[in-house]
């Protein structure tokens, strides 16, 4: 085990040694406090690269919101499901497209204000359809390629929030280098 500057423990076997002293050297250089403690970007990625990652999220949410709520025979058409009643419409436009729409417009707003909180919404509204889409794949076989690319970008997108909040629990020193190694 090596100290790092501020007196934590870090695993040389994580990063390479040369690694972790240029990077503590580094954090020492710019004064960059516990948000330097595990990762050299850590500082740069919750600064900038959390909000561009929510905006791109919360767009693309807006945008399917907009999308149902305005043609929701269309957004179903991609699965092959007919809305022939009030109701089936209703459904879609509410569940599709205003809670979609909202989303988005929430993490628009958490890129600058809720950060940690609107991960945890992407986080559990990626995850929520991956575990649903697999539930699927098991149970009722091979959906169609728009479904399956679907699970690839819920997939890639749970991955890379999950990351990014981890990220930024390390930066904001409300997660330590220490509790991840155990």
């Amino acid at each position: 085990m090596r100290l790092n500057s501020y007196g934590k423990q870090i695993r040389q076997s994580f990063l390479p040694d040369l690694f972790v002293r240029e990077f503590l050297d580094l954090c020492q250089d710019f004064s960059l406090n516990s948000s330097c403690s595990l990762y050299p970007n850590l500082y740069t990625m919750k600064k900038y690269g959390v909000s561009l990652f929510l905006v791109l999220m919360g767009l693309a949410f807006a945008n399917v919101g907009v999308q149902a709520l305005v043609n929701p025979e269309g957004i179903m058409g991609f699965v092959d499901v007919e809305l022939n009643n009030p109701s089936a419409r209703n459904s879609i436009r509410a569940y599709y497209g205003a809670v979609n729409l909202f989303f988005g417009l929430f993490l628009i707003l958490g890129s600058w204000k809720l950060k940690k909180e609107a991960l945890i919404l992407v986080n559990l509204y990626c995850w929520g359809f991956v575990v649903g889409r697999v539930s699927s794949l098991a149970l009722d076989g091979t959906p169609n390629d728009f479904v399956m690319n679907w699970l690839i970008i819920e997939s890639v997108s749970g991955v890379i929030a999950l990351l990014l909040l981890r990220a930024n629990m390390l930066a904001s020193g409300k997660l330590t280098s220490i509790e991840l190694n155990h």
